[in-house]
């Protein structure tokens, strides 16, 4: 089973082959920047999940607009919140089993979030994420507007091309990346209006560097002695 836009061209309906060994180890703290309405962020989010081993148990949506949205409806969600929950709610009881967990942020409004909207969202990503088992996925227009300590956190970024330069070189600042290289990426193999680049920073990556996810990207020196890349399926 893959999703896919309900409002793309036939060829962009058909489902991408996914190459799931490049991907290694399930991340903890996904950033999806997407630059604008349209590109697949939400199709890509679930696309992820659904393709998890094993499978989540429980998936949380905390949404903007979480009494109107119906993007997530097909995922079956356990549960939608419109604000993140506080860090009890994420407690198992006492001698319960494991539960692989997820939860996704999407579109909230942080630019004029109160203090403690802010302080769960540290919670989820500083504690949550790593002692109560969560993976947490966090979508948001801008890079600009994203908490510092989420940049920080993240061991994967999903990224549609910026329109800022100035919001590119943040990105590649924070990434390890010099300057210039996610441009390049983005001239030369993330060419189309859907194109993600995938930077993968989890410790043994099979492929830290990927297109649309599941494509290797492969860096090259060239005879000026600059990176030139290339993907592959392999």
């Amino acid at each position: 089973m893959h999703f896919y836009e309900t409002d793309s061209d036939d060829d962009e309906k058909k489902p991408r082959n996914l190459n799931k060994k490049n991907c290694g180890k399930p991340p903890k703290r996904i950033v999806d920047r997407h630059r604008t309405a349209g590109v697949g962020k939400s199709t890509l989010i679930k696309n992820l999940i659904l393709h998890q081993r094993p499978r989540f148990e429980q998936v949380f949506l905390v949404h903007q607009d979480a009494t109107y949205t119906t993007e997530y409806d097909d995922l079956d969600c356990t549960e939608i919140f419109d604000e993140i929950p506080d860090i009890d709610f994420w407690e198992l009881p006492e001698g319960s089993p494991y539960i692989k967990r997820c939860v996704i942020l999407d579109d909230l409004e942080l630019t004029s979030a109160d203090r403690e909207r802010k302080k769960r969202l540290a919670i989820l990503f500083r504690y949550c994420s790593t002692h109560k088992g969560l993976t947490v996925y966090f979508a948001h227009q801008s890079c600009f507007d994203t908490p510092s300590l989420i940049r920080k956190m993240a061991d994967v970024w999903i990224l549609w091309r910026p329109r800022s330069i100035a919001e590119m070189h943040t990105i590649e600042n924070r990434v390890g990346f010099k300057k210039g290289d996610l441009k390049q990426l983005f001239d030369t193999v993330a060419t189309g209006h859907r194109d993600s680049i995938c930077i993968d920073l989890k410790e043994n990556s099979p492929a830290k560097l990927r297109k649309n996810v599941w494509e290797r990207i492969s860096a090259v020196q060239s005879d000026t002695e600059e990176l030139e890349y290339a993907h592959t399926l392999a």
